[in-house]
């Protein structure tokens, strides 16, 4: 999470922020969900190792 505005943590952000900072990671999550049984499948060795 990113640090709030007057500097302190981001660590627990109020609720109304969590979801706007939650959706930035989205599409990283995604990924690694899709490559989670086999982590060579991102440099496209699957055929070998997975």
């Amino acid at each position: 999470m990113s640090p709030g505005a007057s500097g302190s943590s981001g660590f627990y952000p109020p609720d109304e922020v969590i979801a706007a900072q939650t959706s930035r990671n989205r599409e990283a999550v995604l990924r690694l969900l899709e490559t989670a049984d086999c982590m060579d499948r991102v440099i496209g060795k699957e055929q070998t190792y997975c």
